[in-house]
């Protein structure tokens, strides 16, 4: 059975040494770096925040940029839940593909948005 060869991220999250375990001979032991691999996420958290500040000191024009276009992102977000909310919250219910698709083609009425979201709210008729 062959071990696969980690992956750079895995390398850096997973296999990094310490100083002190060279020089003691414990090079191949993993997860010596125990505050990165268990808190990754955290690690390039900061680090793409560390990055982003040295980027806005280089060019702060393209961070004005950056966060124009990221607001224009999370405005779309917001206005694409507001538009699939009927679909959203009928995606439970027997019909959920026939909301879905009635949302989807005359949601830009307020009409067809109404009739999608009362269809999507209703309870569906047990079954006998």
């Amino acid at each position: 059975m062959t071990i696969p060869k980690p992956s750079f991220f895995d390398w850096l999250t997973d296999y990094t040494f310490t100083v002190s375990s060279v020089f003691s001979g414990e090079a191949n032991e993993p997860m010596l770096f125990n505050w990165i691999a268990s808190r990754s996420k955290i690690f390039w958290i900061i680090a793409g925040i560390i990055g982003f500040i040295i980027f806005a000191y280089i060019r702060p024009e393209a961070v004005i940029a950056f966060i124009q276009l990221f607001g224009v992102i999370c405005l779309l977000a917001v206005a694409l839940a507001i538009y699939f909310f009927p679909a959203i919250q009928g995606r439970r219910k027997r019909n959920s593909q026939a909301i879905f698709i009635l949302n989807l083609f005359l949601g830009w009425t307020v009409i067809g948005w109404v009739v999608a979201l009362v269809w999507a709210v209703t309870k569906d008729p047990s079954e006998k």
